[in-house]
């Protein structure tokens, strides 16, 4: 059965849970009566534990109040098709998933029209966008450290390869200030050196391609089924069955002939630098 986005959560929030407690799959094993082997699958996401299974290692672990609530509201529609986050815990959820599977990745493709990718951004530039946007100061800062942290898969031993289409209308949007941009370009121009990072520019003269319908992320992992990650303004969702991945291989080919090559793109971006 293939693994879904929701069924992962699931799994990493399991897995992160018992890790804050210290435990090994052995000991949370013998804790609530179950086999390792078990566990370990649900931490994975291959086998969906049953809302009281999770019920049963929540308390095994002491957790309580709202960490508990929200962990077990993952225990539901696993297998639905679609996981849409509406509500802030569930967006957290779902950020939650989005770097594990990041961590785990072999290849991601960023398609972002309107802004500078996430993993691709400096402080001074997800600052500037977090506080602009309708969070409290505490999630801003939240938000700004994980997206930080996300940057971490670019520059570890075995990084992802990472191919990052930006749409020239990005290069052109004042986030913070001119000076906050020529940092960020200069970032921009220092990360496409790294082997495994590629960006390409989307040029505003090529007409309609499917970059302009929104930004999309597309992850690709050894022996697991693609996902692509959807993101808007109050809502985001994970997309997994065929028919999906399919479509979004589809917009890869077509934005691919249009994005400006590497050495074209770094070009111009270094002439926004001036």
């Amino acid at each position: 059965m293939t693994r879904t986005p929701k069924a992962h959560a699931l799994g990493t929030a399991l897995r992160d849970a018992r890790e804050r407690q210290k435990l090994s799959t052995r000991e949370l094993a013998d804790r609530i009566g179950r086999n390792h082997g078990e566990i370990s699958r649900w931490e994975t996401g291959d086998r969906t534990p049953k809302p009281e299974n999770v019920a049963q290692v929540l308390t095994a672990l002491g957790i309580v109040g709202e960490q508990y609530d929200d962990i077990m509201s993952l225990t539901y529609d696993t297998r639905a098709p679609l996981w849409v986050a509406t509500t802030l815990p569930a967006q957290r959820q779902q950020l939650a998933a989005l770097v594990a599977m990041e961590d785990t990745a072999t290849m991601i493709n960023h398609v972002s029209p309107l802004l500078i990718p996430g993993p691709l951004q400096t402080r001074d530039y997800a600052e500037a966008i977090m506080s602009a946007g309708n969070l409290s100061s505490d999630e801003a800062a939240k938000r700004v450290a994980i997206r930080m942290r996300r940057q971490a898969m670019l520059t570890r031993d075995d990084p992802v390869k990472y191919l990052a289409f930006i749409g020239e209308a990005a290069l052109g949007q004042i986030i913070g200030d001119r000076s906050a941009m020529r940092a960020q370009f200069a970032h921009l121009l220092k990360m496409a050196q790294r082997p495994n990072v590629v960006v390409r520019v989307m040029p505003s003269d090529r007409g309609w391609h499917p970059g302009l319908d929104g930004p999309f992320i597309f992850l690709l992992s050894a022996n697991q089924v693609p996902i692509v990650h959807l993101e808007l303004r109050r809502t985001s969702t994970f997309l997994h069955e065929e028919d999906d991945i399919n479509a979004y291989r589809d917009a890869l080919d077509m934005i691919n002939k249009v994005a400006l090559t590497p050495t074209a793109s770094a070009q111009l971006i270094m002439e926004r630098m001036s």
